[in-house]
């Protein structure tokens, strides 16, 4: 899969991600007092986002590698637990893979694609934490209080980062 990585630019993925899971926590620090009350929880999926529209997008890269190589480093970053986000990164990119082809490369599939993914990322992460026993919510309440917050906030959120990410896939893709 490595020696596929015949275009130029396309080394510019792995500190792209990078630079997407600091955002991300750069976002949900900053904005904590605001997208976090008593009732709901809201989480900010930019890293999430980009691995999924890459993967949706670009067919011939090793997405599914680098998200596991930047899921372990979001898990040593934010979590503690080794493996949770790997898994999961992993997981979401290699089946927008494989559905990818049977979808139109639009913003509206795309849209549809990463919403699925950061539902499939929350859930596997709950059922993690829930199997452990590290959570006392019930999914009911992770479904009110944790995923639509958190699915509707990044919704708005990937509309403005849509057409920069898709810039930067063409960009990295296509030679002038």
């Amino acid at each position: 899969m490595l020696a596929r990585l015949h275009y130029k630019r396309g080394y510019w993925l792995f500190p792209l991600m990078i630079l997407m899971m600091l955002l991300d926590g750069v976002l949900a620090s900053t904005l904590q007092v605001l997208l976090s009350t008593q009732n709901y929880v809201i989480v900010p999926h930019l890293l999430l986002m980009t691995v999924t529209l890459f993967s949706f997008y670009a067919t011939d890269e090793p997405v599914v590698i680098y998200a596991g190589i930047i899921g372990f480093l979001y898990d040593s970053y934010f979590i503690g637990y080794y493996g949770v986000y790997l898994c999961v990164f992993m997981v979401v990119a290699y089946l927008t893979r494989l559905i990818s082809p049977f979808f139109s490369q639009n913003v509206l599939f795309a849209t549809l694609i990463v919403i699925l993914g950061m539902a499939v990322a929350d859930g596997a992460v709950y059922l993690f934490y829930q199997f452990n026993g590290m959570t006392s919510m019930t999914w009911i309440q992770f479904m009110v209080q944790r995923m639509w917050p958190t699915l509707l906030f990044n919704t708005v959120l990937f509309f403005f980062i849509y057409n920069p990410l898709k810039f930067i896939n063409n960009w990295i893709h296509y030679r002038a």
